[in-house]
């Protein structure tokens, strides 16, 4: 770690901030300033040093640095320090006397978040797009704490939220724009940078901001989702967000404050409990080809998520506080039972199959036998064992073998 003589001999290198930001794609570069945003022998020694990043600009140097002309390995490096910033200076236990951290204050601040978010919506480039909104993503989830023990079962895809006021507004104010990557692309596939997005998306409605939750409706961010849920059957990366973003809704903490807007919306606007329905229904997706003969039909790929975001809507309807909103909905569409005989028909007939045993019961055949000798016989595997190809010996073996 960096000790206070090196923070000294740092401080006398009037161009060395612009010379190693300027080298950032190097990873030897990377490496060295990774070291002196993040090692230190003592929360003195950072204290200072973290005072002297803020007067040389770091963070304003690191965030101009996000353009279209940047280096892939560049925009890489850069997230990725901005990334371990935001990660250690949020630790309680890296910090001096309780004093929040210059570099992270700077960080924090709107002006800030507001030139990486015109970074990311203004930009054509997929790398910076996809590296630039995981720096977001880094905004919204609490650090694991270092003295945490590394092999403790943690849940990864549930991560605590961080409340960030002035982040709240500032992706408020933005959100159209950021969800317009959605939209805007003419690729037929749906690419990593689109996955940062959703991904983002699914932090922000774990927020339960009304201010968030308000855009979010205005603007049927559900509505394209489930589109592109849809349009992709085979992307399981994609689906697995879509639903666990719905798990998170119905779920939701309801307050004075929002009246549950998203929920709400989600099962009266979007009508989500139809369009899991007419989803189960369409089981195939048939690929075109020029050619006829090779023309196939496939299973989607989705029908697992539909399935579990299908029971989510069941176990919420049963056991949730909240299954007011979906049985108040039910009882003023125009087939008020739709969705019981779904679940009791289909939902039943595929939750049987998921629980069936795969295969014959071995007991059955252990039922019929004398003896575990007997069972062993039969299934073949006593002789199997005795086989001396495979280098096993019995105790008869060796008494021949020695006799």
């Amino acid at each position: 770690g960096i000790n206070a003589e090196y923070g000294e001999f740092l401080k006398d290198e009037i161009s060395l901030i612009d010379d190693l930001v300027h080298h950032i794609d190097t990873s030897a570069v990377m490496d060295l300033l990774n070291r002196i945003v993040c090692c230190f022998e003592n929360s003195i020694t950072r204290f200072k040093v973290c005072h002297w990043l803020r007067d040389v600009r770091l963070i304003e140097k690191l965030v101009d640095s996000l353009s279209d002309d940047a280096s892939n390995e560049a925009l890489c490096n850069t997230c990725q320090l901005l990334n371990d910033i935001l990660k250690v200076c949020r630790d309680p236990q890296e910090s001096f006397k309780g004093a929040k951290d210059a570099l992270l204050i700077e960080l924090e601040g709107e002006d800030t978040i507001q030139k990486i978010v015109d970074s990311i919506t203004s930009s054509k480039n997929t790398h910076l797009i996809n590296h630039g909104v995981g720096v977001l993503q880094t905004y919204l989830t609490k650090p694991m704490p270092t003295s945490m023990v590394p092999n403790m079962m943690i849940e990864m895809d549930k991560p605590s939220i961080v409340i960030l006021d002035s982040f709240i507004k500032c992706i408020s104010e933005n959100l159209e724009a950021i969800q317009e990557i959605l939209t805007s692309t003419k690729s037929s596939s749906l690419g990593t940078h689109r996955l940062q997005v959703i991904r983002l998306i699914g932090l922000l409605v774990q927020c339960y901001s009304p201010v968030i939750n308000t855009e979010l409706v205005r603007l049927k961010t559900l509505d394209i989702l489930w589109k592109l849920f849809l349009q992709h059957p085979f992307n399981n990366f994609l689906h697995t967000q879509v639903s666990t973003i719905m798990e998170n809704i119905l779920n939701t903490k309801v307050n004075a404050y929002d009246d549950a807007l998203l929920l709400n919306y989600m099962i009266r606007d979007m009508k989500l409990l139809n369009k899991v329905e007419d989803a189960w229904g369409e089981k195939t997706i048939r690929e075109d080809h020029s050619n006829p003969c090779k023309k196939r039909v496939r299973r989607a790929g989705y029908l697992g998520h539909v399935y579990k975001i299908a029971t989510d809507i069941q176990d919420t309807l049963t056991n949730k506080e909240n299954r007011k909103y979906i049985a108040e909905w039910l009882e003023a569409s125009h087939s008020p039972s739709f969705w019981s005989e779904f679940c009791d028909t289909t939902l039943k007939e595929q939750r049987d199959k998921n629980e069936s045993d795969l295969g014959p019961d071995p007991r059955r055949y252990h039922n019929n036998m004398d003896s575990d000798d007997d069972l062993e016989e039969k299934m073949g595997i006593k002789n199997f064992v005795n086989n001396p190809l495979f280098g096993w010996k019995t105790d008869e073996d060796d008494d021949q073998e020695f006799s």
